[in-house]
Formats: C-alpha cells, structure tokens, sequence
C-alpha cells in the first residue's frame, strides 16, 4: 500500500491532531473541538485506526473506530463503529489531493460525507456534515496535522496548520487543559 498512495493519513500507522468548529442545527452556533487520530494498524489492503473528539461543553468524549478495507484503485471501504451508531459501513475514494468518504445508511437513517484535502505543510483541512433520523445535522470544519513525537523532559513546540504555536509537556499531550488527554 505505499506506494499507491503519498497520504500518510490513514494510510500509515502516526498519530494525527486537530481541532475546528462543530455546529449543531439544534444549538445554532459553532462549538471548538478538538481530535485525536491514532492510526495503528495496516497492510498491503487495509488500515485501522481510532479518533478520540472533544466538543467544548460538551461533557463526554466519542471515540470512533474506523476500518478501511479493499483499498485499491483509488476507493476503499469504510466501516465506522462507535458507541450511539454500532456500525455503519461506507465507500471512499483518495486522489493525489484528498481523501473522503461517505456513508447511508437508511435503516438507521443516518448518511454524511467527510472530505479531507492535503495542505502544502502535510497537514489537512477537513470539513464534513452528517444528518440523522431525528434531523440532527452537524457540519464540521477543521484541520489535522501529525503528531510530534516527544522528546525526553525537554518541551517541544508543533506548529498547527494555522500557524499557531502549542506547546507539549514530555508525555507529549498538550498544556492546553481543553485537548483531549491521550
């Protein structure tokens, strides 16, 4: 699988960070959130991998568990499992630029798309909606970049997409109280 495509997420085995907006049709405004992507697993024909999300306000966390599988050809599947969902599977497609994936599921009455487009600095800006039976819809807007890996007691510096400039004790999780702990 290296050599079919030159995405490292979700294609290779990192850690990815981020952060964006989530809106929520019932609540009317955009709420901070904050993503931890661990992808740990993958072969030649497909990849696992983790994403743990925290909404500002919100009080619990959603960790999601993704598998692709048949990934050729510039498709793939994708199964997405959590807690309030179960499992739902779906089909994506990566060029050279972007990685996205859409799911409809309609006997749970769920269905939405995430598109994630490569940045110059390697890091991705994401964006996204979903709608569920009840018509919930949320819309996501962000971005991800890898996860520095730290380095001994001494504290490191990663620099986000944005430019902006987070600093990370020597576990590596971040100073900011609002991320997500690892």
């Amino acid at each position: 699988m290296k050599d079919s495509t030159k995405h490292t997420f979700l294609f290779h085995p990192e850690k990815w960070v981020g952060d964006g907006t989530i809106t929520f049709n019932e609540f009317g405004h955009g709420l901070k959130f904050y993503t931890h992507w661990n992808v740990s697993e993958q072969s030649e024909d497909h990849a696992k991998c983790t994403q743990e999300i925290e909404v500002e306000g919100l009080m619990d966390k959603t960790e999601n568990k993704f598998i692709l599988s048949e990934i050729k050809n510039n498709s793939f599947i994708i199964t997405l499992e959590n807690e309030s969902l179960g499992k739902v599977v779906g089909k994506g497609v990566y060029d050279d630029k972007t990685v996205a994936w859409e799911f409809s599921n309609k006997e749970l009455g769920f269905e939405g798309f995430e598109i994630y487009e490569l940045q110059e600095d390697g890091g991705y800006t994401t964006r996204g909606e979903y709608i569920s039976i009840d018509q919930l819809r949320t819309i996501i807007e962000g971005k991800i970049w890898k996860k520095q890996a730290s380095k001994g007691k001494t504290k490191e510096k990663t620099k986000s997409a944005e430019g902006a400039v987070d600093e990370h004790n020597e576990e590596g999780s971040s100073e900011n109280p609002q991320e997500p702990s690892q």
